[in-house]
């Protein structure tokens, strides 16, 4: 057995995108963190080198008796050995879901829900509140390129930045100030059963927010909408004008405080749409368009989502985690607006 003074946590399914991030925010925090998952990626040899054990056989043996803490994420087995023998032994257990609802107690929340587009308008945000130069604690569904991690992290943040996530029905947990829902499309039914469970579910997420919530257009009318965004007239925030210059999108964002053109390396019209979403919260807070302007001109975006692996003249590769329907008929139309 290892002996220390830190405080010990074990995470089962650390190599997860959302598993990892809390386990990097403990490890920032002081923490002596160590985890299992069952297959060898480049996060998990990445956690390695940030100072994070990581063993992959599913084995009791390796739980350490000083462990004071596990948190597991619901994707595992039930009977899973560490899981079992943690139970046993009666450790405090938590869900992921659990731990972040914690944390979004302890600062100003604000929550990005949605089938599609949460995990770049968490990320574009982060990038907003850096270049504002607020400091903020980011919890982002995937790697941002800006920053090559999931996790922001600042000691004393003033603002809590997190992604919704609607599997499990784990948003639920989440006390935000701010939320944006982005859409709301038929995903995870295995756990919901059916399409109108999944908008209950959604309906109670916006009633959590103490705040604004800022609503994609389409899913009007709902009784909890304050704000809307969107490409068509008649949002609050709307882009329009929208042009391909360069490879880069451009457009007109016209906002209840005036318009403003914008530049966006992030490919997609859907991406578009994503970034006034975040305008529409970075405005809640004060932060002035020209900032927007300036972040949203340096965004570079999330890995694998639509990232340029190889750009030649006559050869572009494009990495795209696309996997619902409707995010591959995405892919597939901003690459034929991209390269017509």
């Amino acid at each position: 057995m290892r002996k220390t003074d830190r405080h010990k946590v074990l995470f089962i399914g650390i190599g997860g995108i959302g598993m990892s991030a809390l386990a990097r925010y403990y490890n920032r925090t002081g923490w002596e963190v160590y985890g299992y998952d069952k297959t060898p990626t480049a996060l998990t040899a990445q956690l390695q080198k940030e100072g994070i054990r990581v063993f992959h056989k599913e084995e009791a043996s390796l739980f350490e008796n000083d462990t004071e803490k596990v948190i597991y994420t619901p994707a595992i087995s039930t009977s899973n050995a560490l899981l079992t023998y943690a139970r046993e032994r009666g450790l405090p257990l938590y869900k992921r879901a659990e731990i972040l609802g914690i944390l979004s107690k302890q600062y100003p929340c604000i929550a990005v829900a949605g089938t599609h587009g949460k995990t770049t308008i968490s990320g574009l945000l982060s990038h907003i509140f850096h270049t504002a130069g607020i400091p903020i604690l980011a919890f982002v569904g995937g790697i941002t390129t800006n920053y090559h991690t999931n996790l922001i992290y600042h000691e004393k943040p003033q603002f809590m930045i997190v992604e919704a996530d609607e599997y499990d029905r784990s948003f639920l947990q989440l006390h935000p100030n701010l939320s944006v829902i982005s859409s709301i499309a038929p995903d995870h039914l295995n756990v919901y059963g059916n399409y109108e469970a999944l908008q209950k579910a959604f309906t109670l997420f916006a009633q959590r927010t103490q705040g604004t919530v800022v609503t994609q257009q389409q899913l009007l009318p709902v009784p909890w909408a304050h704000q809307s965004y969107g490409l068509e007239a008649g949002a609050d925030y709307v882009a329009q004008e929208i042009r391909v210059v360069n490879h880069q999108y451009e457009y007109t964002l016209s906002t209840p405080k005036g318009s403003i053109v914008m530049q966006s390396q992030v490919p997609g019209r859907h991406n578009v749409e994503n970034a006034v979403a975040a305008v529409a919260i970075a405005q809640q807070v004060g932060i002035p368009l020209q900032t927007v302007k300036k972040a949203l001109a340096s965004y570079r975006g999330i890995k694998r989502r639509y990232e340029f692996i190889l750009q030649e003249a006559h050869r572009q590769f494009i990495d795209d985690y696309a996997h619902h329907p409707e995010e591959m008929e995405v892919t597939i139309r901003t690459t034929k607006e991209l390269f017509p």
